[in-house]
C-alpha cells in the first residue's frame, strides 16, 4: 500500500522547494511529499489519489494562490478527502490572511495555520506538521489500536463495570473491555486463573490482576500520586479543570508550593468536549481525549517541572468548600496541610488524608 500522502500548495516556487526538501528530510520516510505551484494542478492530484484509493494525512496551502484563495482551496480538498488535516500558511503581517485564518478556524474549515517564513523548520515547522499528522493518524486510526494498558473483564450490564471504563476513559488511559461470557472474557480469566464472577476483573499490561479494586488501589497500581510530597503548601486548587489547572499552573509558575486535587480526570468538562482551541494561550486546537494526561498535554506537562503535585480521581463524597467558588484556591502559611482544622473531614479514597478545607473560604463545612 502506498504511503499516505502531504500535499502541499504555493505559488513563489523558491518557496515551495524549500518547504518540499524540508518535509522530505522530516516526512519522506513514512509520506509521500507532493508539491504542488497552483491549486488546480493540487486538486487534479488529489483527484487521482482519491481515484486510487489512496489516502491523504495533511494539505497545506498558502493563502493567496492563481483563481481562489488557500481557504477555498482547502474546503475542495476537503471535500475529495474528508480524513485529512488542513493547514494554512499566514505571512508575518498579513493581517488579511490573519483574519481569513481565523474565520476559517471558527467554521470548521481549517485545522491549524503556519507562520511565514518559518526559519529553521525544528522550531515551529516540523512540530506543527507533526501534531496534525499525529492528530489525523489517531482520527482515522491508521497506526492501529493503542495498547491496552489495562482489560477489564466482567459483566456486561454491571454498574461497577461501567465506573470503571469511564474513570480510565476520562482519564486517557487506554483500555480495552471483554464480557465476561463471552470467549476473549473467559480466555482471559482463564489466563489469570480465574473463573467469570459477577465482580470485573483488571487485568494490567505488567501481569498484575485486580479484582473489583477500590479507586484508590487502582490509581495506585497506574504510578498516579495519591499522598503530598510535602508536608506545607502555600495554594491548593480544589478542581483540576480548565480553571482550576490554570490557576494551578500560574501559582506553581510563581515559586508557590502548589497543590492540587481533583476528584475524577485533569481537565474536568474539556475531558468530554470535542474540541479545545486558544485555551492557556496555546493557537493550536487540542482533542478532548489527548487533554491532559495521555499526550500528556503541554498544559499538564509544565505542573512536575514546577513541583505541583496533582493526585487526580476521585473524590467521594465530594469535598465540600461551602460557599467558595469551584475551583477554589486558598493561603495558609501558617499551618501545614496536614493540620487542618478539626471540623474538616471528607473520605476520599484518591487522597490518602482527610484534610480537604482550607481555612482561606468564607464559609467552613457543615
Amino acid at each position: 500500500m502506498a504511503k499516505p500522502a502531504l500535499v502541499v500548495v504555493y505559488e513563489d516556487r523558491e518557496v515551495l522547494a524549500a518547504l518540499d526538501q524540508a518535509l522530505q528530510t522530516r516526512f519522506g520516510a513514512d509520506y509521500q511529499i507532493i508539491p504542488a505551484a497552483t491549486p488546480t494542478v493540487a486538486l487534479d492530484t488529489l483527484r487521482q489519489l482519491r481515484q486510487a484509493g489512496e489516502q491523504v494525512a495533511l494539505v497545506l496551502a498558502d493563502q493567496w494562490l492563481a483563481g481562489m484563495t488557500g481557504v477555498e482551496f482547502l474546503c475542495q480538498a476537503h471535500a475529495l478527502h474528508p480524513t485529512a488535516k488542513r493547514g494554512l500558511f499566514i505571512t508575518y503581517g498579513d493581517a488579511a490572511a490573519g483574519t481569513a485564518g481565523l474565520q476559517a478556524m471558527a467554521l470548521g474549515q481549517l485545522d491549524l495555520y503556519l507562520n511565514a517564513p518559518w526559519g529553521p523548520p525544528e522550531l515551529q515547522l516540523y512540530p506543527a506538521v507533526s501534531e496534525a499528522l499525529s492528530q489525523w493518524a489517531r482520527s482515522t486510526g491508521t497506526l492501529g489500536p493503542p495498547p491496552e494498558l489495562v482489560r477489564i473483564v466482567g459483566p456486561r450490564f454491571s454498574p461497577r463495570s461501567h465506573e470503571f471504563r469511564d474513570l480510565l476513559a476520562r482519564n486517557s488511559i487506554s483500555h480495552g473491555f471483554y464480557d465476561a461470557e463471552s470467549e476473549d472474557g473467559r480466555r482471559l480469566l482463564a489466563h489469570a486463573g480465574l473463573e467469570a464472577a459477577g465482580s470485573p476483573v483488571l487485568l494490567l499490561f505488567d501481569g498484575r490482576v485486580l479484582v473489583d479494586p477500590p479507586t484508590d488501589r487502582l490509581a495506585q497500581a497506574l504510578g498516579v500520586q495519591t499522598r503530598p510530597t510535602l508536608g506545607r503548601y502555600d495554594v491548593a486548587v480544589i478542581g483540576a479543570g480548565p480553571a482550576g489547572l490554570a490557576a494551578a499552573t500560574y501559582a506553581a509558575s510563581e515559586g508557590l508550593r502548589t497543590l492540587l486535587l481533583e476528584r475524577e480526570a485533569v481537565g474536568g468538562q474539556a475531558g468530554t468536549t470535542s474540541l479545545i482551541r486558544n485555551h492557556l494561550g496555546f493557537h493550536a486546537a487540542s482533542a478532548a481525549r489527548s487533554w491532559p494526561p495521555a499526550r500528556p498535554s503541554r498544559r499538564w506537562c509544565s505542573a512536575p517541572s514546577w513541583s505541583m503535585p496533582s493526585p487526580p480521581p476521585a473524590c467521594d463524597p465530594p469535598i465540600r468548600t461551602g460557599s467558595c467558588p469551584w475551583p477554589t484556591a486558598a493561603r495558609w502559611p501558617a499551618a501545614p496541610w496536614s493540620s487542618p482544622p478539626e471540623s474538616a473531614t471528607a473520605a476520599c479514597p484518591f487522597l490518602a488524608w482527610r484534610s480537604c478545607w482550607a481555612p482561606g473560604c468564607s464559609t467552613a463545612p457543615r
